[in-house]
């Protein structure tokens, strides 16, 4: 019985089922998380991202040279196009996904494993988003429109035209917070001084 060798010819495949599951675990972040990674981390996981693609491209290039790895025939706009692909859509795939992955998942489990749990109060404003002709109600805060801070459109007409502080629960570590609760909203109606 043969037995199957794992070769470079094959790791365009490893590459696949990592950029699936990268695509698996942003989606969550995206959608159920309540962390805000701070502005420097981002920069950072930015960059890192950068030159993971970088130095992947450059190591599948380095292969082929050697020739012990190709472009799979069934790619076929690949072969044909393989510049426009490697210089443009692989990268906005994947440099995105590294990204969000750096960025977000795993700051969120350090954050959760390793933040300071605090009380703070803080400001919002109702906001409103369309996407696609789907209409969506947040309170707009420093942190990030997580599911948190969706609200229904009866909270929105409620909070449209007031100073909205909140009181949150969060959990702050060096490198982002996570919000837990939402505590208390105060309402208090804006006021306007006119100069008389």
């Amino acid at each position: 019985m043969p037995i199957l060798q794992i070769t470079k010819f094959y790791y365009h495949y490893y590459v696949c089922l990592l950029m699936f599951c990268l695509m698996i675990s942003g989606t969550i972040y995206l959608l159920c998380s309540n962390f805000s990674p701070t502005p420097t981390i981002q920069i950072i996981a930015l960059t890192i991202s950068v030159i993971l693609y970088i130095w992947l491209l450059l190591y599948f290039i380095y292969l082929n040279k050697r020739q012990e790895w190709f472009i799979p025939h069934h790619w076929k706009n690949v072969r044909k196009r393989p510049r426009f692909y490697c210089l443009l859509i692989f990268p906005l795939v994947i440099i995105f996904l590294f990204w969000l992955n750096l960025s977000g998942t795993l700051l969120m489990f350090y954050t959760a494993m390793v933040g300071k749990q605090q009380l703070i109060h803080t400001q919002a404003q109702a906001t409103k988003n369309s996407f696609k002709g789907k209409i969506s109600y947040y309170l707009k805060t420093p942190y990030r429109s997580s599911p948190i801070f969706k609200i229904s459109p009866e909270q929105y007409q409620r909070y449209q035209n007031q100073q909205v502080r909140l009181q949150l629960t969060i959990r702050q570590s060096s490198v982002g917070t996570s919000v837990k609760s939402i505590n208390h909203i105060q309402v208090k109606p804006k006021t306007t001084n006119k100069e008389q």
